[in-house]
């Protein structure tokens, strides 16, 4: 059994608007973010 979520973005919003309106939404619900992990420079920095 396959399951999965799929939310396709308008073509107008970029990563920074997407990341600000999850967060948003989020707080909405009485949820927070308890931290950001840039992957980028964390991959960088460890190979």
């Amino acid at each position: 059994m396959s399951f999965f979520i799929y939310k396709a973005l308008s073509q107008d919003m970029n990563f920074e608007s997407v990341i600000e309106k999850a967060t948003q939404e989020l707080k909405k619900e009485d949820f927070d973010i308890l931290t950001e992990i840039d992957l980028k420079s964390t991959f960088k920095n460890n190979l």
